[in-house]
Order: structure tokens, then C-alpha cells, then sequence
């Protein structure tokens, strides 16, 4: 089967490029052009926010300048996506854009190639170098440095470690447009030994486990791994969160559901936590027993001095912290969720003139201090203001505790959050 592959062109200057590039550039040019891909009935494209796709036409941009088929393809959607998720840890994450050397045209270019074997137009990805190194570059940069090109409901691709969740967290205008996808933690491969224990319970489980699809009939086996080795069941229930189907046996399974709880229970593995929360967000399944227990280890950790440390441990909490606050969480949690965060922010002075006291000694600390305090908690302070915005209360127990929101509107990652913040409250 074949599937039409068409170029997407946006002129981002909005007709300014062709106005101006006679006088500046001494030629004409049409525009300066976003791209992207459609095929599949989807939109593919790239930016700050990482590799998403839309329904085609849907962006801020709206309809295309112009459209060009480039060829049939003979690739599976199925192949394809696994390809983008593979890209999106590498070459073309979120934070590896650059408006010149890294663009959407240099993505639209690599994936023609990928499904057709031919790129795009040459002059389309030389193009923005030539036009922003000339003297229309520096009235053009600005403007261009502004323009999100993100729909207003998108997929957006990450692999399974998660590593682009910085991009999940968005600033866009409206509350309303806030995104959540789940975010895995990494699990560490199966080793020859691990291989050879799951092998002896049932030959086809290693495969099972890492590509699947998985059955009930697989179930007895995965429960055999936690009377061998419960670190090795650990990482069996990591891996598999992720596999479609897993989650929705794992909750109609009192077996294997009590050896999950066993695991949580002991808190020993936030690794599982994080990918059992980010799997029932992904199968969109609830389960309250689990999301009380995992809730109760996440606000234990950040109200402790654990919070300070970074380790795979902290970014496995951070990232469970963060798959909570896209669960349906009852006001309740969610107000619990809020307040354990809220202890991670650290205290200043409402001018930022002087030192503040750190909590632990009462100790004056320097703005630097303050600062590096600020950077080691980011995450914590993102999620948090995602909260903030999903809760009323959360927002009125901030305030409550003296915290200063528009000390962060500083901070470039942070200002687009906290403005949003003030939008509701003022709302």
C-alpha cells in the first residue's frame, strides 16, 4: 500500500520577506518558510517543543502558502512513528532546535528522505541562514524568535525514557492549552543472566516483555519473576507499563496486582512508580489503591531532605510528581500534591535585594544561593505551577504562604507559566 507524501510551506514573515528583500537583499524572495510533513492524514512537524503532529492545517499558522506532493511512499504509518520516536531523543529533541542550523526544514528534509528516498528543495533549508545572516535578518530574527508553531491539540513524540518532558510543559496563551503526555522513566535492558531466568519460566517472555503484544495467559509468568528476583520483577513491571494492554490486565489481575502493591509499598522503586502512573494516564485506567499508595511515597519524598539530592532516584520522583499531575487526582490529593511541592520552592525577599534565610539553619543566604536553589528545583517549580493552574486552591495556598510568583517571571522557562497563573486568578 502507498501513501501520498505532501510539503507543507508557511511563510513566516507574513508577506514582510517579499516586501523588503528586494532593498535589503538586492533580490526577491517569496518568504521565509516553515515546513512540514503530511502524510497519513497527519501533519509532522518540528520546533522548540520537539517532534508533534496535528490534524493537517491546524497550527497558529493556518492554512499552508503553498502545497507540494513529493512522491508515494511505501512506509507504514506504524514504522514511521516508531522512527520519530526514535529521532526525538537525538537530532531532533526540543532543546537541539536552532531557528538556523536545526529547523523545521531540516526536519521536513530528513524525513522525505526517510519515506521517499529524495529531499526537499535545497534553496527552502538555505534559505533562513541566508536571509538572517543579511541585513533583513536582524528586523526579521525577532519576529521569527516569537512564533510558536504548536496546534491547540497535538501528539506530541518522546521516547520512552521521557527525556523531552521539559517540552510537555508548555506557555501557550490559555490554560486551556495546556498539554500532558506521559513520561516514562528509563528502565535498565535486560542483562544475559536476567535474560536466561526469564527464558527458563517461558522462552518467548524476553520478547514478550520488551516488544509484546501481551496476553493474560503471560501473566502467571511475569508473577513467577517477583518469587525469583524482585529487582528483576521491578524492571518486567517498568517496561511493560508502556505496552498497550499491560495496564488494563495488570488492574483485572488480583495476583499480579497485589505484587505491584507489595513493590509500591515498600518504596523502594520509584522507577515503577513513575511507569505504573505514566501507564495508567496512557491507558486513560484509574486505580485508586494505586494512585494513594504512589501519591503518599512522592509527597514523603519532597517534604524530606531527599529533595535536594539529584539522583535516578529524584528524576524518578520528579517524573511521577509530574504523571500525577496529569491524573485525575481528587481535590483532596490534589491539595496534598500542591503542598509537598510547595515545600521544595525556596524562600527570598520580596525586593530581591537582600539575602534571604535558608530554612534548615536560618542562616542569611546570598542571591546566588537563592539562585541555585531556584535551578536545582525547576522541574519541581514547573510542575507545580501546572498544578497551580488545574486548582484554585492550590494557587490560593501559594499565596497563602507568602510565596512572591512574579519573582520567577525572570526566568525565561517559568514566565510563560506564571503569567498564565495570573490570567486564572484574575479570571
Amino acid at each position: 500500500m502507498s501513501y501520498p507524501v505532501t510539503l507543507y510551506v508557511y511563510d513566516l514573515s507574513n508577506g514582510l520577506a517579499k516586501s523588503l528583500s528586494p532593498f535589503l537583499l538586492g533580490r526577491k524572495i517569496e518568504g521565509i518558510w516553515h515546513t512540514a510533513i503530511e502524510v497519513y492524514g497527519n501533519e509532522y512537524f518540528f520546533g522548540g517543543h520537539g517532534i508533534a503532529c496535528c490534524v493537517p492545517g491546524t497550527t497558529q499558522l493556518g492554512q499552508p502558502y503553498k502545497k507540494q506532493l513529493l512522491g508515494d511512499t511505501h512506509v507504514s504509518q506504524e514504522v514511521f512513528e516508531d522512527y520519530l520516536v526514535g529521532n526525538s531523543n537525538g537530532k531532533f529533541h526540543g532543546r537541539s532546535y536552532n531557528l538556523l542550523e536545526n529547523n523545521c526544514n531540516n526536519f521536513s528534509d530528513e524525513v522525505a528522505k526517510f519515506l521517499l528516498g529524495t529531499g526537499i528543495d535545497e534553496d527552502i533549508i538555505k534559505l533562513p541562514q541566508t536571509v538572517l545572516s543579511s541585513p533583513l535578518g536582524p528586523l526579521l530574527r525577532p519576529h521569527l524568535e516569537k512564533v510558536k508553531v504548536a496546534p491547540t491539540d497535538s501528539q506530541t513524540f518522546t521516547s520512552g525514557n521521557g527525556d523531552q518532558l521539559s517540552n510537555y510543559i508548555v506557555d501557550d496563551a490559555s490554560r486551556e492549552s495546556i498539554m500532558y503526555s506521559p513520561v516514562f522513566s528509563p528502565v535498565s535492558p535486560f542483562n544475559d543472566e536476567d535474560i536466561e531466568i526469564l527464558k527458563t519460566l517461558d522462552p518467548s517472555l524476553p520478547t514478550v516483555i520488551e516488544r509484546g503484544p501481551l496476553s493474560a495467559d503471560d501473566i502467571p509468568f511475569i508473577i513467577a519473576t517477583f518469587e525469583v528476583d524482585v529487582s528483576l520483577f521491578c524492571r518486567v513491571i517498568s517496561t511493560l507499563a508502556s505496552k498497550p494492554g499491560f495496564v488494563r490486565i495488570m488492574l483485572g489481575d488480583k495476583a499480579i496486582l497485589e505484587k505491584v502493591i507489595h513493590v509500591i509499598k515498600a518504596s523502594s522503586n520509584p522507577a515503577v512508580e513513575n511507569n505504573l502512573i505514566a501507564g495508567l494516564n496512557q491507558a486513560k485506567r484509574s486505580s485508586n489503591v494505586l494512585v494513594e499508595l504512589i501519591l503518599g511515597n512522592v509527597t514523603r519524598f519532597l517534604l524530606s531532605e531527599n529533595s535536594e539530592e539529584v539522583s535516578d532516584a529524584a528524576d524518578a520522583r520528579f517524573r511521577c510528581t509530574y504523571n500525577l499531575c496529569g491524573y485525575d487526582l481528587v481535590e483532596d490529593d490534589t491539595i496534598e500534591l500542591g503542598s509537598a511541592l510547595l515545600h521544595t520552592i525556596p524562600d527570598f525577599t520580596p525586593d530581591d535585594k537582600a539575602s534571604s534565610l535558608d530554612p534548615k539553619n536560618k542562616q542569611p543566604q546570598s542571591k546566588e544561593k537563592i539562585k541555585e536553589k531556584i535551578n536545582m528545583h525547576r522541574n519541581f517549580l514547573k510542575t507545580l505551577f501546572l498544578l497551580m493552574l488545574k486548582n484554585r486552591q492550590v494557587v490560593d495556598l501559594y499565596m497563602a504562604m507568602d510565596k512572591h510568583l512574579d519573582y520567577y517571571l525572570q526566568y525565561s522557562d517559568l514566565s510563560g507559566l506564571v503569567q498564565q497563573i495570573t490570567q486564572f486568578v484574575n479570571s
